[in-house]
This record gives structure tokens, sequence and C-alpha cells, in this order.
């Protein structure tokens, strides 16, 4: 049988190759989609095999909460161009922000709908759950600048044109939008995730 370490270095080698493959063929931020349906479904997976997937799990968890989430957004944090934003700017990204909080939570509401074994609060607490945006936010926010940026550099954008600029003011929204989203719902919603849940769920004891 393999031991925690191999388990581990397989999944990060499957990781890397579909992420940065994906991104050879021009599909970056696809392949951070392909990278977290590949976790998801692992996880469902080997349910029934636990003891192999704990292990992992946990160790993996530890990488990314010592090294990963550092790096990922101190490197959102600095690609923000804080001399091109403006009061409009950041108005119009809460809007957005807003706007796409209303239309997760009624998704959620109406996929909750469907589940006869949950009470009112539990489902009131999906609602709350779904807010959070942070990983996929920081991977996704900059592959509009990037390829932006990829373009001028090989030569097919003119840095000086009106299209140019364009698509760079509008790259500059998608990533601003990301960051602000993650500043105002990470922290926010974090906890009053554990205001909520303490209050409307019941706590069970799970065999181990």
């Amino acid at each position: 049988t393999s031991s925690d370490t191999e388990r581990l270095l397989l999944t990060l080698l499957v990781a890397m190759s579909t992420l940065f493959g994906f991104k050879h063929i021009g599909m970056g931020g696809g392949g951070t989609l392909a990278v977290v349906t590949l976790g998801a479904t692992l996880q469902n997976k080997m349910q029934d095999q636990e003891e192999l997937v704990r292990p992992v799990t946990e160790i993996m968890g530890q990488i990314w909460k010592l090294v990963g989430s550092v790096m990922l957004f101190t490197l959102l944090g600095a690609s923000v161009d804080q001399s091109k934003l403006d009061g409009n700017m950041l108005a119009m990204a809460a809007v957005i922000i807003v706007v796409g909080l209303i239309g997760r939570s009624i998704s959620v509401v109406g996929t909750t709908a469907l589940m006869r074994d949950w009470n009112i609060k539990e489902k009131a607490f999906a609602v709350v759950a779904q807010c959070p945006k942070a990983t996929v936010q920081a991977a996704l926010a900059t592959v509009a600048l990037d390829h932006v940026n990829e373009m001028i550099a090989n030569g097919t954008f003119d840095v000086n044109s009106p299209f140019t600029q364009n698509a760079l003011e509008t790259a500059n929204m998608i990533l601003t939008t990301a960051v602000l989203s993650i500043i105002i719902t990470a922290p926010l919603f974090a906890v009053l995730m554990v205001i909520c849940g303490n209050r409307w769920l019941e706590k069970n004891s799970l065999p181990r």
C-alpha cells in the first residue's frame, strides 16, 4: 500500500499537471476550476476510505494554511493597481458583489427547498454559508489581466490603442471586484457562520 506522502505527492502532481496543462493551451481559468472539481470528486468517491483520505487532507490543509494561502492572497493584493482605483469603480464593484450574493442566495433557497429533512434554520444557515468568497475568486481574479498583458507582450495588442486601454481598464475592474469580494465577504460571513451555526444548528456527536 502507498504511504501518506506518496498519496500526497501523487495528488499534487495530478493537480499541478492539470493546472499548468490547461494554462499551456490557453485555458488558465479552466485549469483552476478543473483542480477544484478534481478535489471534490476525489473527496466524494473516497468517502468510504477515510483512513486513506484524512492524512492527506490534513497535510494539505497545513501546507495551505502555512504557505499556500499566504502566497496567494499576498500576490493577489500586490497585483492591484491602486493608482487606478476610484470611488465610482469601488461603488460599481460593491453593487456587482451584492447582486451576485442575492443571485446565489436565491439559488441556494431553491436548492435547499428540495431538502425535506432540513428545517428552516438549517436552510437559512446554508444561505449564509455560501456567501463567503475567497479562494476561487483569488485564483481567477488575475486571469483577464494576465491575458491582456500577454497579448501586449507578444505584440497582438497595441498598448497605445483605445481597444487595449479599454481591455486593461476592464481587466482591472474584474480584479478589483474579486479582491473587494474577498475583503467584504470572507471575514464578515466567517463571523456570521460561527454566530448563526451556534444558534441555528444542532450539535451531534458523530462516531469517529
